[in-house]
């Protein structure tokens, strides 16, 4: 039994990301602000599929599936606002947390395993 059971211990979890889930816990919403200036877009929407990436594999491990598919189609509406394609790190880290067999689909977002 835990010391305070009314706290639960994620020492694995980032704080950011557990942020995200309890956030969209009261709101029903993920972040998917783009970047809206050219030079950043890159850089900063690699950086916010990377938010996504963590927050899928955290609703995986809480088994969250409702959560799960509000995050890939955060993603879906980051591409098309910034038209820019999740990079090698998002995407590894939500191939990491689906089982082998599972192809993840995500029409004009070109997800794809690899």
């Amino acid at each position: 039994m835990r010391n305070d059971p009314a706290t639960i211990d994620l020492p694995d979890d980032e704080l950011d990301i557990v942020n995200v889930y309890a956030n969209w816990l009261y709101s029903s919403s993920v972040p998917t602000a783009a970047p809206n200036k050219p030079t950043k877009i890159a850089r900063e929407a690699e950086t916010l599929f990377t938010t996504l990436a963590k927050a899928y594999a955290f609703g995986a491990k809480v088994i969250d599936t409702c959560f799960k598919n509000t995050v890939l189609a955060a993603f879906i509406e980051v591409v098309r606002v910034s038209h820019w394609s999740p990079g090698s790190e998002s995407m590894s880290i939500i191939y990491g947390c689906t089982p082998v067999d599972f192809t993840l689909v995500a029409p004009d977002c070109g997800f794809h395993r690899v």
